[in-house]
């Protein structure tokens, strides 16, 4: 099923996806434009998402254009979307 509805998981980590994406040299920029960072204060970045179930959002013609993250915690936020972006 999770491979049917192209799911994911956001694990409870700060800074996981700046890691993966070092690793795979994606620039923190293009991660930010996406929403799937924030800047930080002290200068870096930090995950969005974190101890989440994520979905894709697509658009009527199948591209991705945001994703859509369900809390497995406590969070009173139960669900996050990514910011408005050129594409979304």
């Amino acid at each position: 099923m999770a491979e049917a509805f192209a799911l994911g998981l956001a694990v409870d980590s700060y800074d996981s996806l700046i890691r993966q994406a070092d690793l795979a040299k994606i620039d923190h920029k293009l991660l930010l434009a996406a929403g799937l960072v924030k800047e930080s204060q002290r200068g870096g970045y930090y995950d969005t998402f974190r101890n989440r179930l994520m979905f894709p959002i697509v658009d009527a013609g199948g591209r991705v254009v945001g994703f859509g993250g369900r809390t497995l915690g406590e969070d009173p936020a139960k669900y996050l979307n990514t910011p408005a972006t050129a594409l979304f």
